[in-house]
């Protein structure tokens, strides 16, 4: 499971997570679960250092469409592939083209650059 933000351009993605919910609410209760610790992508960064921002550049898929799509390439490679992806919802009842938009975008834009990767990691598992 990912946070996963995709938006017409990297710079819209960045503000709606790192400026939205990402800092009012989802860090916060990811650290009352103790669930902050697994968000430090190397040992020796303190964990005061987990803030929204290094999430949004270590941990989250936060970017445009062709953004999005490379950084869950690279998490493909990594992890030796995966079936689905599921991401978190935020309430977005004030802005509800922003739901949509994170419902129409990885399906109608993300996941057809990514469409060669199932047949890759199984070429490359033979």
């Amino acid at each position: 499971m990912r946070e996963v933000v995709i938006a017409e351009t990297d710079t819209e993605a960045w503000k709606l997570s790192v400026g939205g919910m990402m800092e009012e609410y989802f860090l916060r209760l990811l650290a009352n679960f103790g669930f902050k610790d697994y968000l430090n992508h190397e040992p020796n960064v303190a964990d005061s250092h987990v803030t929204v921002t290094h999430c949004a550049r270590h941990n989250w898929i936060v970017g445009s469409s062709a953004t999005a799509a490379g950084k869950l390439e690279k998490i493909y490679y990594q992890v030796g592939g995966f079936g689905t992806l599921l991401g978190f919802g935020f309430d977005s009842s004030k802005k509800p083209q922003t739901w949509q938009n994170a419902l129409q975008s990885p399906a109608q834009e993300v996941l057809p650059r990514l469409k060669h990767l199932s047949l890759a990691v199984t070429r490359a598992a033979s």
